[in-house]
């Protein structure tokens, strides 16, 4: 009887190891079948999870969770820019490439990333970052949860699903905060001693973004303010100076 009870609990063991070898092929097939998309949503991973870290530091301090996200956002941008560049067939050593670079959101957010490095510790300066980190880990996590469990495949396509109906509010957050981080930058500069550069550099980003071909939302986020600021430089109750600087600053 004891017997005949323990042959399907090997046949079942052995099913069961044989579903988890398969699962675990299954995954490595996927990985590889796009390495650097696996690479780039670990290192995403990595930027949500330092960026939480500056806020509160469980895993390291908080200038080191800031350099962190900063080297993990600079892979990840690499890799984007290194596969825009092979898919529009671009070589490496012309003045094209130098142009090519200056057009890319991931040339924007390599020089950002580059720059900041070495910039005071502020977590502001990764809420781009790890919003992108969001969007873009969210997909590919989405596309590989059959390999994950009951529990995590659910977890992952509400996340998902919340964060692609909400994709378009996401992306104007980001270019809000490019331009918000404008004012940050300089305040820091004045006061926290943040570095002389920061303001120049920072206002030559928000160019590059502005005339992004792929990406407009820094354009209709500028419209926007202009449009803001002009209704309150209109208004009875705006003091004169106010006005004077809101008409010379929008035109």
């Amino acid at each position: 009887m004891s017997a005949e009870a323990s042959a399907p609990d090997a046949n079942g063991s052995a099913n069961s190891a044989s579903q988890s070898a398969a699962a675990a092929t299954s995954f490595k097939d996927h990985v590889l079948r796009d390495p650097s998309a696996a690479i780039c949503c670990f290192a995403r991973l990595v930027v949500i999870v330092c960026t939480f870290s500056t806020i509160v530091p469980v895993l390291a301090s908080m200038p080191t969770s800031y350099k962190v996200a900063l080297q993990a956002s600079l892979l990840v941008f690499s890799i984007r820019l290194a596969e825009r560049r092979r898919q529009k067939g671009v070589p490496v050593i012309s003045r094209q490439f130098f142009s090519f670079v200056f057009t890319e959101d991931s040339g924007h957010y390599i020089f950002y990333s580059g720059f900041y490095y070495q910039y005071y510790p502020t977590t502001f300066i990764l809420i781009p970052l790890v919003t992108y980190a969001i969007i873009q880990s969210a997909k590919y996590l989405n596309d590989a949860k059959q390999f994950l469990s009951a529990g995590l495949q659910s977890v992952v396509g509400t996340v998902h699903m919340k964060v692609a109906s909400s994709q378009d509010v996401m992306y104007r957050f980001i270019a809000a905060s490019e331009v918000f981080l404008m004012l940050i930058v300089t305040l820091n500069t004045l006061f926290l001693g943040g570095g002389l550069l920061a303001p120049f550099f920072h206002y030559f980003f928000l160019k590059w973004r502005y005339n992004s071909v792929r990406n407009k939302y820094v354009r209709v986020v500028c419209y926007e303010l202009k449009m803001a600021a002009r209704t309150i430089a209109q208004h009875p109750r705006c003091p004169q100076f106010v006005r004077r600087i809101i008409q010379w600053i929008s035109g």
